[in-house]
């Protein structure tokens, strides 16, 4: 992720956050139970009503990674 946000430019920013197999959190203190302090900043704000996770696609060859 890193290397992405080096060759971007700037940080990526998502409307879920999860690690690898668990379940994404859906508000910021879920965030921060799951993540502590590794983060430098959360957004406390509403995400709309979407129930469903986002959905990731390769930029390279359009194939879904997530969703």
């Amino acid at each position: 992720m890193l290397d992405l946000c080096q060759q971007c430019g700037h940080a990526l920013v998502s409307t879920s956050a999860n690690i690898t197999g668990q379940h994404p959190a859906t508000n910021s203190l879920q965030v921060r139970k799951i993540f502590g302090n590794s983060l430098d900043w959360i957004l406390h704000a509403k995400t709309g009503h979407n129930t469903q996770v986002s959905k990731i696609y390769d930029a390279t060859d359009g194939s879904l990674i997530r969703g």
